[in-house]
């Protein structure tokens, strides 16, 4: 495991509202950096993904219209699926003021594994440049991000297929972490008292979570370490 970056702490009893905050000016600075033409933010599932949420009512509407949106991860399952992350965006309200300029689904209802990764790739290059400028991540109580989970090879490339996944749904698929690392800022969600000890070993720099050492990390956390 790299050297660790470090990492920024913000403890709160609102971290759904911090983090929107944190979210919503990163999104404006990058639009802003890029000369308006649009940030390029990962945003995962779970109880993290109300942060996006949340942000998206503090995002003026010219900005979030230039958004490129791509999901962290995405279970293998139809957009109808509870368990899906972009039918969970939907039905949370992340579009209902309106729709980015790009919505990255890394995988499709009913799409082949090899073309939906095909399909991911061609358009991390296309449409994202290769590259993110924000991510916004969870982190289970194992250290996981995305579904990038400690203790087993680290995929290459873009995007993976994860065909055994411990937490169920067991198919999925993720961005990897060197496709995570291109961004310069991540703000990774992380609350509840089931996952102090792995926020604990991530904020000390030891263990294997996927989110160490990534760059410009900010944690928040209802959790005083």
């Amino acid at each position: 495991m790299e050297e660790a970056a470090p990492v920024a702490v913000i403890v709160t009893e609102d971290p759904v509202g911090r983090g929107a905050r944190w979210l919503a000016d990163a999104l404006a600075d990058a639009d802003r950096a890029r000369g308006g033409a649009g940030a390029r933010l990962g945003i995962p599932g779970g109880s993290a993904l109300m942060v996006a949420v949340a942000a998206r009512g503090l995002v003026a509407d010219d900005v979030w219209g230039r958004v490129r949106l791509v999901y962290v991860d995405e279970r293998d399952v139809a957009a109808a699926d509870p368990d899906s992350n972009h039918g969970a965006a939907e039905r949370a309200g992340l579009f209902a003021r309106g729709a980015p300029a790009l919505v990255l689904r890394l995988v499709l209802d009913g799409e082949a594994v090899d073309d939906a990764l095909a399909r991911v790739r061609a358009a991390w290059e296309a449409d994202l440049e290769g590259g993110l400028d924000v991510t916004l991540l969870g982190m289970g109580p194992d250290g996981h991000i995305a579904s990038l989970f400690p203790d087993r090879p680290a995929p290459s490339g873009t995007a993976a297929f994860v065909p055994d996944s411990p937490k169920p749904p067991p198919e999925r698929f993720t961005l990897t972490r060197s496709a995570l690392a291109t961004a310069p800022r991540a703000l990774l969600v992380a609350t509840g008292e089931a996952k102090r000890e792995a926020l604990a070993e991530l904020v000390a720099g030891r263990g294997d979570s996927p989110a160490r050492g990534l760059p410009g990390l900010v944690v928040v956390t209802d959790l005083t370490l």
